[in-house]
């Protein structure tokens, strides 16, 4: 990716539509990865770094429980946030409970020395409903 995505639709379009998935599943959908595509008529911020997005609307709209994965933060959309440990800090900050280095994992070791982050009680709980019930 080397441009920041934009869609341009309206919230009502985009619940209907894209967030419909999330009623159906329920608790089922144990983990989701917000992308790094802007949404104007929610947030000036990509998805994966609006706490709109992710506290308001997933967490207390839409209901959702499990956890939420950032979208890779060395893609070229992630840089409008700053360097990889302040990508980190927003994604974090915004609600994602773990932050992805995929793409250059020269860059991981700089996020892990910068990164200030306090494992809470909501993030242990949703991390023990990722793990299986039963033997496999």
């Amino acid at each position: 990716h080397f441009e920041l995505p934009i869609d341009e639709r309206s919230l009502g379009t985009i619940l209907a539509d894209d967030a419909a998935p999330y009623g159906w599943l329920g608790d089922a959908l144990s983990a989701v990865m917000p992308a790094h595509v802007i949404y104007p008529e929610v947030d000036a911020l990509p998805a994966g770094f609006s706490r709109t997005w992710l506290q308001k609307i997933l967490r207390r709209k839409l209901g959702f429980r499990g956890l939420i994965f950032s979208d890779d933060l060395t893609m070229e959309a992630a840089s409008v946030v700053g360097d990889i440990v302040e990508r980190g800090h927003a994604a974090l900050a915004a609600g994602c409970d773990m932050v992805l280095v995929c793409n250059r994992p020269d860059l991981a070791g700089q996020l892990l020395q910068g990164l200030r982050w306090k494992r809470s009680r909501a993030f242990t709980e949703r991390l023990a409903r990722l793990r299986p019930a039963g033997p496999a």
